[in-house]
């Protein structure tokens, strides 16, 4: 675009605000699905080794079921792997 045409957000229209804050918000939450994406994969890897399934993911919430015995362990993978994601 021209220099020219750019004006401050704040003297856009409604609708051009709007189409803003979309793209905006597009790619953010595109890059947490990314990363969601991620942690779902390593804590998946993480627990083949434990008596533990992942049920379902809930927007940035991971489901599991998970044995008593077990829960300490598992609580501390999925926490490294979503923190490292």
């Amino acid at each position: 675009f021209p220099s020219h045409d750019r004006k401050p957000i704040n003297q856009l229209s409604n609708e051009k605000r709007k189409m803003n804050r979309q793209v905006v918000n597009a790619r953010i939450q595109g890059t947490a699905a990314d990363i969601m994406k991620t942690a779902m994969v390593n804590v998946y890897r993480e627990l083949q080794k434990y008596d533990a399934k992942m049920i379902m993911t809930i927007h940035d919430e991971i489901i599991l079921e998970v044995k008593d015995e077990q829960l300490d362990i598992v609580v501390n993978i999925v926490k490294k792997s979503m923190e490292q994601a």
